[in-house]
């Protein structure tokens, strides 16, 4: 059979034209838009994970029953009549002095610490504030301290009390301490010592590092004030000596007991921290969300109206994360009982990235931590410090039990257990040491390991005037205070 080929042209040999091609313009323009779908896709997937993240570890924080948030950081109002802080910001609201005044007290507390005579203008200073320091001293009898502060978002916008004012109190109570010593009253110069105690205690009670630190430097007044005077305090037995005398044994022996009594001092540091985290966790979501318009100073971002809040929420709350990781790590490791503890337990945990790495890009993921993060190194520095100071001082002041005893210091702190102390404290800078002693010196002293936790046999040295607190042991004097170019 043969096929019919009567309908076949020319025309049925050529291959039939292909489609047009869409041309590369309108291909690429697909690409773009699978590319652009894919960085949506990709940026609604960060943002989910960032606040999940976020969320996380607030929930975390909140489980652990752990302050956070503003709130956690109310107390609870008590009546003025019981409340000490009344008294305080009294005191410090009628401080008011002038520049001339506040050199002169500067001036007047530079000598006390240098162990000099004081002129007859610092005695004239301290009579003409007698009203204010009566106010410190009944302070000390009312049993509350509550700074009637409340709160809010933005944390880092709070209002402080006068804690310029605060820390000029204890500098005029450490002067008054030194003035009454030199007048023979040295019963008083112990009340002297307990109302510096008592106002570092109370300015402590807020939650803040700043009011942290202030309380640790109103610390060091009183300590400082043992150090140049406990050599030569004179002590009585008689329980009814009167405050223009010398002090009483029971009063040394229930100063020397305060002063050992420290473990609270870690509770107000790790508070502090806790609040500085609640700062920075209300600083991320501030910038996450955008409310730029509640934070002072910035007049400039009220009026943004752009996405840009929006978009950078994600980095932001990734930021959020990390501090609030960071800050769980110090404000575990801030609860060991030494430094040495300290460093092995923050040494378990990675350097935060904003430390650790120079990179560019790891500053701008980091952008809030840099500029919110404050130096808590520092602060955890000068904390073990003051633990060490405290014992020193205790230690100088039973040496002092033991001198008016036997007519001269013991040869060996062992000598002072257990009819003065109960034991001699460990220093709060070696792993496993107590405090030490450096009798045979020139100018004899107790001592700590200090700051590279090495016992350098009670060697120091000086930084500027002033002995160096960061040198190579850290000395609390038993006779005069050295002085640079002292041999």
């Amino acid at each position: 059979m043969s096929a019919n080929h009567d309908d076949f042209t020319p025309d049925d040999l050529t291959a039939p034209a292909p489609p047009p091609r869409r041309p590369r313009r309108f291909r690429l323009g697909w690409i773009a838009l699978g590319l652009l779908l894919a960085l949506v896709v990709a940026f609604f997937i960060w943002r989910s994970h960032a606040s999940n993240r976020l969320e996380a570890e607030i929930k975390r924080i909140e489980a652990a029953g752990e302050p956070l948030h503003p709130r956690d950081f109310n107390d609870t109002p008590v009546p003025d009549a019981d409340n000490a802080a009344r008294l305080y910001e009294e005191a410090a609201a009628g401080l008011k002095l002038t520049k001339r005044a506040d050199k002169l007290l500067n001036d007047c507390v530079d000598a006390a610490r240098a162990g000099e005579p004081m002129a007859s203008t610092c005695g004239l200073l301290v009579q003409s504030r007698g009203e204010l320091l009566d106010l410190l001293r009944a302070a000390r009898s009312r049993p509350r301290v509550y700074w009637s502060l409340q709160y809010n978002t933005p944390l880092i916008d709070l209002a402080m009390p006068r804690l310029a004012a605060h820390r000029e109190l204890t500098k005029l109570l450490r002067l008054k301490a030194q003035v009454d010593h030199d007048r023979g009253a040295d019963a008083e110069f112990i009340r002297d010592l307990e109302d510096i105690l008592a106002l570092a205690d109370a300015i402590d009670h807020q939650p803040t590092l700043i009011a942290h630190l202030i309380a640790t430097a109103a610390n060091e007044n009183a300590l400082g004030a043992i150090e140049t005077t406990a050599p030569f305090l004179a002590v009585t037995a008689d329980a009814n000596a009167t405050s223009n005398g010398p002090a009483s044994r029971a009063s040394v022996e229930q100063l020397i007991a305060t002063l050992l009594d420290d473990a609270y001092l870690a509770d107000g540091l790790k508070r502090s921290f806790e609040f500085e985290r609640a700062i920075q966790l209300d600083c991320t979501l501030i910038f996450a969300e955008g409310r730029f318009g509640n934070m002072s100073g910035a007049n400039s971002l009220k009026q943004l109206r752009s996405p840009l809040p929006w978009l950078t929420a994600p980095l932001f709350k990734l930021d959020g994360v990390s501090m609030l990781e960071y800050m769980a790590h110090e404000i575990e490791a801030v609860q060991e009982p030494t430094y040495a503890a300290y460093q092995a337990c923050i040494g378990k945990y990675p350097a935060p990235p904003w430390v650790a790495s120079s990179s560019t890009w790891v500053k701008v993921q980091h952008f809030l931590a840099t500029i919110i993060m404050p130096s808590l190194q520092r602060a955890v520095v000068l904390h073990y410090r003051l633990l060490a100071l405290r014992r020193l001082a205790a230690v100088a002041l039973a040496v002092r039990l033991y001198a008016v005893d036997h007519g001269a210091r013991p040869a060996a702190l062992a000598d002072l257990v257990p009819d003065y102390l109960a034991a001699i404290p460990a220093d709060p800078f070696s792993s496993n040491g107590v405090i030490l002693y450096a009798p045979e010196d020139a100018h004899p002293h107790l001592y700590s390991v200090g700051v590279n936790g090495v016992d350098d046999g009670g060697a120091f040295t000086f930084k500027r005037e002033s002995i160096d607190y960061d040198g190579p042991d850290l000395p609390f004097f038993l006779d005069t205070v050295p002085q640079p170019g002292d041999e």
